[in-house]
Order: structure tokens, then sequence, then C-alpha cells
């Protein structure tokens, strides 16, 4: 069914390393910044040790905790971020009281990260696994230099993915206050919708929001009935951008037969600034289609996440057509960037999670509508 969510993804191997390919894949839909010269590099670590000594010491000499709106305390994620694991711990091996996974310091090779500089040239290193050394006792020839990231460690605690995720261990977790995933949602650092939104979203929600923001849910769970996208083949542009509901047949050709790790860019010559439909979600969900055509499964439970209609109670007037909208259909959106940056800031930044894990099988029912668009039988796109 085109309403069911994007394809399997091939597991982490039995060893538990990231599938690199995965990774590199992900990472290539945007280019990686360069790395910094070894004069911006130390030109940021003097001011990041200027900037420690400045601030009062706060508890296990970590700098004291400032507070800004929401709640959030910057400071405290700006040490774990740069200086989380990065010095070698004094208390013993031997000591049975003490837990390396509450320790902010590192007791190994294994557990030590790298400090990670910010430069106006970028980060120090990337969130992106070493292909040469991850986690294993294989040595990288760049030693420190390298650009990658040779760790869990410097992996979940870089700015690409730190506090961008839901804990699912939540308050049983043994890291506490010191866990790379949030624990709340006051703690998580990408946008995200409201609990009760999630659980009962509005038809008005569906036709303008589903599926525009990444997924920050801990764990494996049902794509097909998360309100947020995973990958891209899975998100939809906002509404607001101005396309249309009718598939892109760039787009169309590119799920048929391109590979599931083809970049948003290289799927349709207009980009993100297509005038039609990237995918079934944009369609199915676009306000002037969402809830328009009858659903042809008598049993279907989907509610609003069905994209059609079950009775007439549940038929949506779709918005009026703007003067001039057919020929505006034929050429490139204008503004795109500037719109997303507005709506959608992350759009850019699909969470990296989501490469390590399968895409779970959907277990809820199989919905088809009637009428304009009958896209069963076809892959998701």
């Amino acid at each position: 069914c085109e309403c069911a969510g994007p394809e399997r993804r091939t597991a982490p191997c039995a060893s538990g390393r990231p599938p690199l390919a995965m990774m590199t894949a992900l990472a290539a839909e945007f280019p990686l910044p360069p790395l910094p010269s070894p004069a911006a590099l130390e030109a940021g670590q003097e001011a990041l040790a200027a900037a420690a000594g400045a601030d009062a010491a706060g508890p296990r000499g970590r700098p004291r905790r400032h507070r800004r709106g929401h709640g959030k305390s910057t400071t405290a994620e700006e040490w774990m971020i740069q200086d989380f694991k990065t010095v070698q711990c004094s208390v013993a091996a031997s000591t049975p009281s003490h837990d390396h996974r509450c320790c902010p310091n590192f007791h190994n090779e294994h557990d030590r990260r790298r400090q990670l500089i910010f430069t106006s040239e970028g980060p120090s290193y990337l969130g992106v696994p070493c292909p040469d050394r991850f986690d294993d006792g294989r040595m990288c020839v760049k030693g420190d230099a390298c650009r990658f990231c040779h760790s869990t460690s410097e992996l979940l605690y870089h700015p690409d993915f730190f506090r961008k995720r839901l804990c699912h261990h939540s308050k049983r977790c043994p890291r506490g206050r010191l866990c790379a995933f949030a624990h709340s949602r006051e703690e998580l650092l990408v946008p995200h919708f409201s609990e009760s939104v999630e659980a009962r979203p509005s038809e008005d929600f569906i036709a303008y929001k589903f599926k525009t923001e990444w997924c920050p849910l801990g764990g494996l769970h049902d794509w097909e009935n998360c309100v947020y996208a995973h990958t891209f083949r899975d998100w939809r542009r906002t509404p607001r951008l101005g396309y249309t509901s009718h598939p892109c047949p760039h787009w169309s050709r590119s799920v048929a037969g391109g590979a599931p790790e083809l970049a948003y860019a290289a799927r349709c010559p207009n980009g993100l600034a297509c005038p039609l439909a990237h995918g079934a979600k944009e369609q199915l969900y676009h306000p002037k289609f969402y809830k328009t055509n009858p659903c042809s499964d008598p049993r279907c439970r989907r509610g609003p996440l069905c994209a059609f209609t079950h009775d007439e109670k549940d038929v949506r007037t779709p918005p009026p057509a703007e003067s001039g909208a057919r020929t505006a259909a034929r050429k490139p959106l204008p503004n795109v960037e500037a719109l997303l940056r507005q709506h959608q800031p992350n759009f850019a930044t699909p969470p990296m999670y989501h490469a390590l894990e399968d895409a779970p099988r959907s277990g809820g029912s199989v919905c088809g509508g009637s009428g304009g668009a009958r896209l069963r039988g076809r892959r998701s796109g």
C-alpha cells in the first residue's frame, strides 16, 4: 500500500557496528564541510579554554548551569558535547562502587572521546563513523586528526546526534543526566510535537504537518502510524511551499527504478523547488486531496491517518485554488529555502539513527482509495 511506511533497511551487523555504507549514503544527501585548518582548531581550543576559565566551576569541576527560556541548560549541554569523556578518570578501576556509565571521564581508549572544537569552518570531526576504526582495536592512520568518529561515544555525543532523540529507557536509564538521549521532551534539541498531538492528531494537523518533522522517538516503532518522518522518502515538504497534489514523474521513476539511497536532489531536477508532489505522502496528505475521496477498505481503522473518507462527516472541503495555480505548477517554486528555514528549519538534517535500524513492518490495516488516486501495489515513496 502506498500509505505504508518506507522500505525496510538493512539492520546492523552481528558485531553491533553501524552499516557504514548507510551512514555514508545518508551523510551524502548534503556535502560534508571541510575539516577545519590547524590554525582554526588552535584558535578554537584557546577560545574554549578561556571560556572554561572564566566560568565558575560547578560540582565535579563542571561549568555551572545557566538557564534560558524553555528551561534548558545550555552550558551543561555544550560541556557534554565538547568535553564529556575527554579527561581520564582518576578513580581506581578496582573501586566497586564506581560506575563508568555515570562518570563524565573516560577509563580506556574505547571509552575516550576527542574534544570537539568548533570554529567558523565547522567541528573538528563529523558525526559519521570512521571506516577504518570504530569501536574496535584497529588503527586509523590519521589518529586524532581524523575527521570521523572513532567510537559510539564520539558519535552519540556529537551535535548531529546529541539529545535529538528520546531515550527508550526513560526513568530506568543508568546514565541519568549524562545520557546522550533526551529523557523528556523539554530536553530535546530538535522540533517536536506534543504527546497529545502524537497520540490524537487532528485532520488539520495531518493535512499540514503530518510527516513534516524528523522523528525523535526512541526505539523501534511503527513508522506508518508515526506522525514524524524517518527518511527523505517518508518526509513531506510543508504544503505552504505551494506544490500541488499531482505526482512528480521524475520522483515516481526514481522510486520505481532508483536505489533507496539515491540523494534527494538526484531524484528530481527541480529538487525541493519542484511544484509537484514528491511521493505518496505529499500526494495523499496534500490539503487539496486529503479526505476528499472514499476509502475502499470497509474495515479501515486508521482514523485521521487514513487519507480517504469513511462517511459524510469525514469529508473535508479542500481550500480554494489560487488564480494562476495551473500555470505556476509548471515552474519551480520560488523562495523555497527561505520558507523551509522558516517552517522546517531541520529539513537538511534527517535523523541518522534510523540508518542503523530496520524500518519496522506495520501492523496496521492496509487502506486504499477510489477516485483520483489508486495507489495500491506500488512501493512507498
